[in-house]
């Protein structure tokens, strides 16, 4: 399936991440998205919110 470039740029930091403590506003100023805009785009994409794809 085929994700936008934000959605791909999230799951890289995540699964990069993933041992780490993510943050919501760290990873939104990652991306260059406001958490609000992330968190809307990164669910409507994957079906999933970011902290349910994190777990």
């Amino acid at each position: 399936m085929l994700y936008s470039h934000v959605t791909q740029h999230t799951i890289s930091y995540i699964e990069h991440h993933i041992f780490e403590p993510i943050l919501l506003e760290q990873l939104s100023k990652k991306i260059g998205y406001s958490k609000y805009h992330l968190l809307r785009v990164f669910k409507q994409e994957m079906g999933q919110s970011i902290g349910d794809y994190i777990r």
